[in-house]
């Protein structure tokens, strides 16, 4: 097996944005009169804003404009999130050796382009990946394979040569669905639900020889 380029998901991967993005997210449909449950909040992990609210609208009953609920949630997101933004132990140093290593990089979020630059920029990370796609850059979100198979179009790479990195049930999906390894981090959701990983791991500070060798 050989190992070309790694992908990784943003949100709970490189960034511990999701408390702030599901404290936001919460917020916002309490003010529309819905109160997800857990398990609700669970399913949201991983996938597209505009997609998480269209399902929350209509399990709900809800008939608020959606973009208008999207809106309100990135605000207050950015609010939350601004200065506490921070790396998950071990994603630098990775993505340091994986550089002096060779290997493609790509970022498959399914945040939109200004999240994204927001997350970059708070951990120093502009310009690092070979190749950013966002979920506003494919018709379909996680755990659709559209995103993943869209990075590996663009970077030139066979998906049986990527390996991606995912931390929901959704985006381990995504990367499998599209023919991809996958190494799956429990820092938003415990092992039991990714099982369908290659890997799973605690930290990105554990060995992950057995898909990308040191």
């Amino acid at each position: 097996m050989v190992i070309r380029a790694v992908i990784f998901d943003m949100d709970g991967v490189i960034v511990d944005s999701e408390p702030y993005s599901m404290q936001a997210l919460l917020e916002i449909l309490q003010e529309y009169g819905i109160q997800p449950t857990v398990e609700d909040l669970q399913r949201s992990f991983g996938r597209r804003v505009r997609d998480d609210f269209a399902r929350y609208f209509q399990q709900y009953g809800a008939t608020a404009d959606v973009g208008e609920a999207i809106a309100r949630k990135h605000a207050r997101y950015y609010r939350l999130a601004a200065g506490h933004l921070r790396a998950f132990p071990g994603v630098m140093l990775l993505i340091a050796r994986l550089r002096r290593c060779g290997y493609r990089l790509g970022l498959a979020s399914s945040g939109d382009h200004t999240k994204i630059a927001f997350g970059l920029n708070a951990l120093g990370l502009d310009g690092v990946f070979d190749l950013v796609v966002s979920g506003d850059d494919v018709t379909q979100g996680k755990p659709d394979p559209e995103i993943y198979r869209t990075v590996a179009r663009r970077l030139a790479v066979h998906p049986a040569e990527c390996v991606v990195i995912e931390d929901a049930p959704a985006g381990v999906q995504a990367a499998k669905s599209a023919g991809m390894h996958c190494i799956a981090i429990t820092n938003t959701v415990p092992p039991a639900q990714l099982q369908g990983a290659d890997l799973i791991v605690d930290s990105l500070e554990d060995d992950l020889s057995p898909l990308l060798p040191r």
